[in-house]
């Protein structure tokens, strides 16, 4: 429970190591990536330019064709505009850099913590670890 003070200090367990306004900028993090939703197939990610390795923008399908209102209706239809947050508080695992294996490093972190799909539906949403 959060006592209104941002400044004051954050008594869980397991520890928090930050102020009460980290906490509730990380749980506005979560709620944010796990609840911003668009029909599935409007967005696509598309490289900034032609470049190898290039950062990707996501943009919205032109032609994209709108579902009716029926079909809004089935959770099947719906998906995830941005990542979903891992255990760690990032969207991807990177590599400590006193790490000298990465490759291994990221393939255990995907074993414990898988990274998912972008755009996944909400029809294969889980629950939160503890909740049933």
């Amino acid at each position: 429970m959060l006592s209104g003070n941002l400044n004051g200090e954050v008594k869980t367990n397991p520890a928090f190591p930050g102020l009460e306004r980290h906490l509730l900028r990380a749980q506005l993090a979560r709620i944010f990536c796990s609840t911003t939703l668009h029909p599935k197939g409007l967005l696509n990610m598309e490289p900034i330019n032609e470049d190898e390795g290039a950062p990707e923008i996501m943009k919205v399908v032109e032609d994209f064709p709108m579902p009716q209102t029926e079909e809004l209706k089935q959770a099947e239809v719906w998906g995830n505009t941005y990542p979903q947050i891992n255990i760690a508080g990032n969207t991807t695992h990177v590599a400590p850099v006193d790490v000298e294996e990465k490759e291994e490093w990221k393939a255990m972190m995907e074993e414990k913590d898988p990274t998912v799909e972008r755009f996944r539906p909400i029809s294969e949403h889980k629950g939160c670890p503890g909740t049933g």
